[in-house]
């Protein structure tokens, strides 16, 4: 996702006044947490940087992540949470085991 796709429009899911929320899950404990564990604090350091120059529209980005420790069954469980959660927009799955339903 590139800022630009990033929804401005206060009535959109993840927008307010003030701040723009985005989900993920990604693997920060498990097997593959090696790999993925630092991936959501390289986000967040940009969304800082981006913040610092006013944010997008004025609003501030946060970034909220779950935990799905490499597990198929929390992976789906955290897809859920994202797809159903009307207050957020997901940002993306970053390593996460292969299911019958991804």
């Amino acid at each position: 996702m590139t800022l630009a796709e990033i929804p401005a429009n206060a009535a959109d899911p993840g927008v307010s006044a003030t701040e723009i929320v985005l989900g993920m899950q990604l693997p920060e404990t498990g097997a593959a947490s090696p790999g993925y564990n630092k991936v959501d604090d390289a986000m967040r350091a940009y969304f800082d940087y981006v913040n610092s120059k006013g944010g997008i529209g004025g609003k501030k980005i946060r970034l909220e992540v779950k935990d799905d420790g490499y597990k198929a069954g929390l992976t789906i469980s955290t897809a859920f949470h994202w797809k159903h959660r009307n207050s957020n927009t997901h940002c993306g799955n970053q390593g996460h085991q292969p299911s019958q339903d991804s």
